[in-house]
């Protein structure tokens, strides 16, 4: 069994690459995103869960919004 997909939207890119350099040693799939536009671009049926940056420039309050809507994943 693979583990999750994890999409990881934070728009400081040292903390995007800290989170996927320990999630990819575990074995997790990651996508990253560095906006909220490219976070809602970027999800699709296969990510399981999203790391969301809630202060996210380019509506990080609003892709939270938007993730009830997204019926497989959980954000956090």
């Amino acid at each position: 069994m693979s583990k999750a997909r994890i999409l990881i939207a934070d728009d400081e890119r040292l903390i995007r690459w800290s989170l996927v350099e320990r999630l990819s040693t575990e074995g997790y799939g990651t996508v990253e995103a560095e906006s909220g536009s490219q976070t809602l671009a970027r999800f699709d049926d296969t990510v399981d869960l999203v790391l969301l940056d809630y202060r996210l420039g380019n509506g990080g309050r609003a892709t939270c919004a938007n993730s009830a809507t997204w019926s497989n994943a959980r954000c956090c």
